[in-house]
């Protein structure tokens, strides 16, 4: 497989959707491009009475966080003040931002913690931004309970995304699948749009005690074939500035994905 120049790509509307995708895959996408241009860090957002000026998205980077790390409410909570004000940052939320969409798209929400959260949302200034979401998606699939165990997926700061072992408190973490593992043979990668993709970054100027790479998540959109090239169509959280941006990447390109969370059977 041979990279695509991305350069040359067409314009994501112009190419097709694929067609057999699941109602909670077509519910991930949904979500997911509904947070286009939601988050802009440096740009003032919603005021919390008197006088806390936030950062635009304030209130969605919030509920993307609480509904990632689902019960682990000190996974995040002390990061809080960041996480709304303008021109900070409160942690790399690529995961974040796609677990969200895949749970929101199984329809699972902030209220389903509302035990874990009572704590939390005690602080006015968070309870005042939560408003806005804490119970606002629920839709209504005709399969029902199919989706439930997508709420025990949860976010851990490390780990990433993590399930439950069985064995009381116990979390594992869920590891992606590599590109190699099918390109090394000459076939495709079951990969299909609502897929979580992954990728390492190298750092320029990596911290002390990392490995050296930033590990980016991101979500899927759609796929464009030719011959044996494609271009994997993306929604991406914190990305370029810490937006929700629409993006291209083909294996080998710059622009690199090297392997991906199946959906399906993520919850498992």
């Amino acid at each position: 497989m041979t990279a695509f120049d991305l350069s040359q790509a067409p314009d994501v509307a112009e190419v097709p959707q694929q067609a057999d995708l699941s109602e909670h895959r077509l519910a991930i996408l949904r979500q997911a491009a509904g947070e286009l241009g939601l988050v802009e860090p440096h740009t003032a957002g919603i005021t919390i009475p008197p006088s806390t000026v936030t950062k635009k998205g304030a209130d969605r980077l919030l509920e993307y966080t609480m509904v990632a790390f689902g019960t682990d409410v000190n996974g995040w909570l002390g990061s809080f003040n960041a996480l709304i004000a303008k021109d900070h940052k409160h942690t790399t939320w690529c995961g974040i931002f796609a677990l969200w969409a895949v749970k929101t798209g199984a329809a699972v929400i902030a209220k389903d913690y509302a035990g874990a959260l009572a704590l939390a949302m005690s602080n006015p200034r968070l309870a005042f931004l939560a408003e806005s979401f804490f119970d606002f998606y629920e839709p209504d699939y005709t399969d029902g309970d199919r989706w439930s165990t997508y709420k025990d997926l949860e976010w851990r700061a490390g780990p990433g995304i993590t399930f439950p072992t069985g064995q009381g408190p116990q979390r594992h973490a869920k590891a992606p699948q590599a590109l190699s593992r099918w390109t090394s043979r000459g076939e495709r990668p079951p990969i299909k749009p609502g897929d979580i993709g992954y990728v390492n970054i190298p750092l320029a100027n990596p911290p002390p005690g990392s490995d050296g790479f930033s590990h980016h998540h991101f979500l899927v959109e759609k796929i464009h074939r030719v011959g044996n090239q494609v271009v994997y169509y993306t929604i991406e959280g914190n990305f370029h500035d810490q937006q929700v941006l629409r993006w291209k990447r083909s294996p080998g390109a710059i622009e690199d994905i090297h392997a991906f969370y199946d959906i399906d059977t993520l919850a498992q």
